[in-house]
């Protein structure tokens, strides 16, 4: 039976199966089944309100001596408000023996005297003189911003009335006030004035002025730079000794590059100093080494320090007793020294230093790198390539071939070999008396089996299984056992 209806829920038309039916699906079902016993909890507790008396301060009001409770209950304010109305002096009160009595008369005469409600004022005072942000900026002719950041710097508060904002006047024009002094011209630079007297360039100034700390300000996102420290550090720079060239000076008079300047500086060891960010050459030794260099007079001093004694051998420091050297460890292993140095730092191997070597403990580099020793019992180690080559894999079939048949491999320098006997033994399926048993796939063929079958009858019966690698093989005694039985049934 098919019905055409509409759910009662969620208003979605469907089908019903059944003349009861009015819900869509279960979900509509439970939603309408939770809001039906909903509304009955709650008529059940409207019910059970209605049955109960109301509550009444009749006998309250009768009273001329009320309890803190009782006044409490009269105002409709809490036993707390009270009794800290009542330390205030708002309420009189008497206290006996510790029972406190407020009289119903002094509760009255207290609204008889009142003077008149009063609305709290959280704006601005009358007696004090305000700002607009408008106004603020246009006195001192910054951004918002600026206020905003000087306001939280010096702690000055604000006031808000509707979507208006003001400031104290004094304490603006207090900590504002530095924003509109005029800058002395005598006193500071501006970048481009120090740009034209000496040279520079704007990034010249700026590293300048950050390298000697010179001191400045900002003003309406202008920068002015002391006069008196500029001057003062440029002056003591040209103040040059004139026994000694600047670079600018040699390549003036000789015509040298900076390239050229350095070199003869450097291979014929030119005295010189440093003054500032300048090299200073001595002139006298310079215009000497060039022109006997240039005129092919010039002789090669000779140095008064010892030649060493070169030795075809090599010293080679003996190693601590109980310790192994990096050389010695990447030998054993068969990794390089890079690598023994980052196994060796990350794993906390203990160590000591001699002769400006570090030697490791033994004991620690046997226990760590055990691992990394070679299988004694593989004949035959072929590399990734090779593996991928012979055997038709990719590098991801290589790596998951290897893992899942826990091929035994070896790292060699950072190059990963694998054993090519046990590739072998997986590839041909060779185990002890690999011929007394089937393969899954051999048994399939034999018997004309499905692959779940052959694994049933492994499952359900007593057949001997061996496992080599992840493949499954089945003893053929018991096999052909069980599939005779079967073909007599």
């Amino acid at each position: 039976m098919e019905i055409q209806r509409k759910c009662l829920w969620c208003g979605k038309p469907f089908i019903a199966h059944t003349m009861v039916t009015r819900y869509c699906c279960k979900s509509c079902t439970s939603k309408a089944y939770k809001d039906k016993k909903r509304k009955e909890q709650l008529q059940k507790y409207d019910a059970e309100q209605a049955q109960k008396p109301l509550q009444s301060v009749g006998i309250v009001a009768d009273k001329p001596y009320l309890s803190p409770v009782d006044v409490a209950a009269l105002l409709g304010i809490s036993r707390a408000t009270i009794y800290r109305h009542m330390a205030n002096g708002i309420i009189c009160a008497l206290q006996l023996r510790g029972k406190t009595i407020i009289r119903r008369s002094d509760l009255e005469k207290m609204f008889d005297d009142n003077k008149g409600y009063k609305k709290r004022s959280y704006g601005r005072k009358q007696t004090v003189l305000y700002y607009t942000t408008s106004e603020i900026m246009e006195k001192f002719h910054i951004q918002k911003k600026t206020i905003y950041r000087r306001c939280k710097m010096y702690d000055i508060p604000k006031v808000e009335e509707g979507n208006r904002v003001y400031y104290n006047r004094a304490l603006i024009d207090k900590y504002f006030a530095d924003l509109i002094e005029e800058i002395n011209p005598d006193a500071y630079y501006t970048p481009e004035q120090v740009m034209e007297k000496y040279g520079m360039s704007r990034a010249s100034v700026v590293s300048f002025a950050m390298r000697h700390n010179i001191p400045r300000i900002n003003r309406h996102h202008e920068v002015y730079y002391s006069r008196a420290h500029i001057d003062a550090i440029k002056e003591n720079q040209t103040k040059l000794n004139p026994d000694y060239y600047t670079y600018d000076e040699i390549k003036q008079k000789y015509g040298l590059s900076t390239i050229n300047t350095s070199y003869y500086v450097n291979t014929y060891d030119i005295e010189r100093i440093k003054k500032g960010s300048r090299t200073l050459v001595l002139r006298t030794e310079f215009d000497r080494v060039y022109l006997e260099h240039r005129d092919g007079t010039y002789i090669q001093k000779k140095r008064k320090h010892k030649e060493k004694v070169k030795s075809d051998v090599p010293k080679v420091p003996e190693t601590p007793e109980g310790y192994y050297s990096a050389e010695q460890i990447s030998e054993m292993y068969q990794m390089g020294k890079k690598n023994v140095w980052k196994l060796c730092r990350e794993n906390n191997i203990a160590r000591i230093y001699q002769g400006g070597l570090t030697y490791y403990e033994k004991l620690a580099v046997e226990h760590f790198f055990d691992k990394y020793k070679s299988k004694t019992n593989v004949k035959e180690w072929i590399s990734a390539e090779v593996m991928e080559r012979d055997y038709g894999m990719t590098a991801q079939a290589r790596r998951s071939f290897a893992s899942r048949h826990s091929i035994p491999t070896r790292l060699v320098y950072g190059r990963v070999e694998y054993s090519r006997d046990h590739i072998d033994m997986i590839k041909n399926g060779g185990f002890d008396q690999r011929e007394n048993y089937y393969s899954v796939v051999e048994a399939m063929e034999k018997f004309n089996l499905r692959r779940d079958s052959v694994y049933n009858y492994a499952k359900y019966n007593k057949v001997h299984k061996t496992y080599f690698g992840n493949s499954m093989y089945l003893l053929k005694e018991d096999f052909d056992r069980i599939m005779e039985e079967k073909s007599l049934k």
